[in-house]
């Protein structure tokens, strides 16, 4: 089992480019690729599943408990050729963030280093870090420098780390993700493009020593993983829940929505925004979004609203939460 973690010494210093970077490029070797996101975060995620293909999923130690994460992480990683697992923040940032994460699956990490204005003090802040690591029983393979400028600014970082120089990332703007309040553009606002995807990848095949991570990131396995429990289905009949899904309404855990569908039921999407009304359920559940984004469309969608009114009042259940309580109130 092969598996990376993407750290770095805070938040926008190249993470995501890095990551989403990886995982275009060991797609175009022919490897299958599983992303994972540390922490509650719902929108580089889903920026995973464009890249590679397939959901992203979450590994959130403040919500999960020990035994589902390791399920989660430990089956999806078996159906893959390598993960990569994408970090929040600094690496050492809280109680619950990516060094937890690393921590508690034993996965190494490569840690990502904004360069900009730096070269020899890279030496000391790494050392720094790398001290910190192996206190806590965590393995960095090595760092990608982020921004870096001419080849004479690479080699003055390159001579100053006291640890493996895995590659770098230049300073450029086709490597910028559009992105707005509280984040990067979501998925559904499709913010990379094939060509986007395609010139991530010839970047970091470039300038990053893929074949030393691959090497590198051999993880071992579970001694088990335990089943995953399924609710019984009283009665045999399929049940079938509502979940909004569109630009407006896109922050859910892969998890939640496997975990309804394991229960029996049917899960069926709808927009917020393009339909003007819902059919017949036994449940709806909103999720979180941008609803204050798009927050004229939903108003103006009036049938809509109405119809799921009209559900609330003949008893129908319905979940919501942040953007989704947001359509639920009266303003």
């Amino acid at each position: 089992m092969k598996a990376i973690l993407v750290a770095g010494t805070h938040s926008g210093c190249g993470k995501t480019t890095v990551a989403l970077g990886l995982m275009a490029a060991f797609r175009k070797r022919g490897l299958s690729v599983q992303g994972f996101k540390v922490g509650p975060d719902y929108i580089d995620q889903g920026l995973h599943g464009m890249v590679t293909g397939r959901p992203a999923r979450n590994l959130d130690t403040f919500m999960m408990d020990r035994e589902f994460l390791e399920q989660s992480f430990y089956t999806h990683s078996s159906e893959a050729d390598v993960s990569v697992v994408e970090g929040v923040m600094g690496i050492f940032d809280g109680d619950f963030g990516t060094w937890s994460v690393a921590k508690l699956l034993g996965i190494p990490v490569l840690l990502v280093v904004d360069t900009f204005g730096m070269a020899e003090t890279l030496g000391p802040i790494l050392k720094g870090l790398a001290n910190e690591a192996r206190s806590r029983g965590i393995q960095i393979l090595g760092c990608i420098f982020s921004k870096t400028g001419s080849h004479r600014h690479i080699k003055r970082l390159t001579n100053s780390s006291p640890i493996p120089v895995l590659g770098y990332i230049p300073r450029d703007k086709r490597l910028h993700i559009p992105s707005r309040h509280l984040g990067l553009l979501v998925a559904e606002e499709n913010p990379l493009g094939e060509e986007e995807i395609a010139y991530l990848s010839k970047v970091v095949e470039e300038n990053v020593d893929l074949d030393r991570i691959l090497q590198t990131s051999i993880i071992p396995g579970p001694s088990k993983v335990s089943a995953r429990e399924t609710v019984s289905n009283k009665g045999g009949v399929t049940k079938t829940v509502l979940v909004a899904k569109d630009k407006a309404f896109c922050f859910y855990y892969q998890d939640n929505l496997d975990a309804i569908e394991a229960s029996g039921c049917k899960i069926q999407y709808f927009s917020p925004i393009e339909d003007e009304s819902i059919p017949n359920c036994d449940g709806i559940y909103i999720g979180g979004g941008y609803p204050e984004v798009h927050a004229k469309a939903i108003s103006k969608n009036k049938s809509l609203l109405h119809s799921i009114r009209e559900m609330a009042m003949d008893g129908i259940p319905i979940y919501a939460e942040c953007g989704g309580l947001i359509l639920l109130s009266q303003g």
